[in-house]
């Protein structure tokens, strides 16, 4: 391929009483080939393109001044030049399933001793069950949630000549024993005052929705499009005293294993004397003075996990405490301790 052939020369394969400048040559059938005679020394040409392979049946017809004709024709098998890309070994990878999408370079393990490693094109084949792509000289790999066992890949490196090789690379999934995380945050709507609104995040994709139950009745949850899930309850200000509120949260995620959460919370609607909220801990207390306290107000106070503590924490514990639907307070309120 992409070589030129001029070994041909018509005045030896043809006989005729007319001089062999008098002869008229055409040519047809070509494809892979270029053809060309030259009108003053009847030598053929032959020029290969550089990426198919193949045979030519080339026809050759040859007329004379007084118009007798012959045909003749030959063949022209057109093959690959140089040499073909060489593989080594390519290295066993494990994937969790359900995870992030893995890149693997490809150029180290590719050498070919006429073309430099950036001209190799690739190309990969995956077995059902494995997501898999190339670009550049970077392979990308996925397995989706669910998957277990192995699968194989199949890479092939070709070069700019369509020498090409190909070399199977195995993937072992490993499954996702990790069980989702919620982060929890309590607030009052922002729009309907006798309602309360719980937001969900999860820490990876669940493969349904998570289940809400408050007060053990169990809940409608609403994805949100960013991901997240929310749920509003009832706590109509008709409801006097304090209210201890019993959330629990599930879900599964793509890996089959269940996540749980449990959180206390604590309503209290205050008027304009302030009081006393007692919190779900019992060493703890929320003292909300007359000045910090409004009619209409609903005090909500639950302590927080793990994953929600602020940075500056050092390992709490935290609670979060809100008066005034997440807006910061006019007055101080305190959090009494008491030791046990």
């Amino acid at each position: 391929m992409g070589q030129v052939d001029e070994s041909i020369d018509l005045e030896e394969f043809v006989v005729d009483d007319d001089a062999d400048a008098d002869l008229i040559w055409s040519v047809s059938g070509q494809q892979l080939v270029g053809v060309d005679v030259a009108l003053d020394t009847r030598v053929v040409t032959l020029t290969a393109g550089s990426t198919e392979t193949g045979v030519d049946q080339i026809q050759l017809l040859v007329r004379d001044p007084a118009g007798n004709t012959a045909l003749a024709g030959f063949e022209v098998v057109v093959v690959q030049g140089g040499s073909a890309p060489d593989i080594s070994a390519l290295p066993q990878v494990i994937l969790e399933a359900g995870s992030d999408e893995e890149q693997i370079g490809l150029s180290p393990f590719a050498a070919d001793p006429d073309t430099p490693a950036e001209e190799l094109t690739w190309e990969v084949e995956a077995e059902p069950g494995i997501v898999a792509r190339v670009e550049g000289d970077r392979l990308f790999v996925s397995v989706p949630a669910g998957q277990t066992g192995s699968r194989v890949l199949r890479l092939t490196a070709k070069d700019p000549q369509g020498n090409q090789t190909s070399a199977e690379m195995t993937v072992l999934i490993q499954q996702d024993q990790v069980p989702p995380e919620f982060v929890l945050e309590v607030g009052r709507h922002p729009v309907f005052s006798e309602l309360v609104e719980l937001r969900i995040v999860a820490s990876e994709e669940l493969r349904a929705d998570p289940t809400v139950a408050i007060d053990a009745v169990a809940q409608e949850v609403e994805a949100l499009k960013d991901g997240t899930y929310r749920v509003n309850f009832a706590h109509p200000p008709s409801q006097q005293g304090e209210r201890l509120v019993d959330i629990k949260v599930a879900g599964f995620d793509w890996g089959g294993n269940e996540g749980e959460r449990s959180l206390m919370v604590v309503l209290q609607w205050m008027d304009g004397m302030g009081g006393n909220v007692r919190s779900p801990d019992p060493q703890l207390m929320l003292n909300v003075t007359d000045r910090a306290a409004r009619p209409g107000q609903l005090a909500i106070l639950y302590s927080l996990g793990e994953d929600e503590l602020p940075p500056d924490s050092e390992g709490g514990p935290v609670y979060a405490v809100d008066l005034l639907r997440g807006r910061k307070l006019d007055e101080p309120v305190t959090l009494n301790f008491f030791p046990s």
